[in-house]
């Protein structure tokens, strides 16, 4: 990913632990965001027992503006 968007403006050097709205259980998440003149992306990783979600939200922007 950085060859395609370059060095991260933000990342979680660590995990970080959530607990559920709807159960008593847990899930670790982290989140990396990329920002520059032409594209905003964001990286969303969720951990838990038995679900692991990778979500990656992508936008470029025009240059004109």
């Amino acid at each position: 990913m950085i060859q395609i968007f370059g060095l991260a403006n933000s990342d979680d050097q660590e995990p970080k632990s959530v607990k559920s709205p709807w159960d008593s259980s847990t899930y670790l998440t982290r989140e990396t965001v990329w920002d520059n003149m032409d594209l905003h992306a964001q990286l969303d990783l969720i951990f838990s027992d038995n679900t692991h979600r990778i979500r990656l939200t992508y936008y470029w922007k025009d240059k004109q503006n």
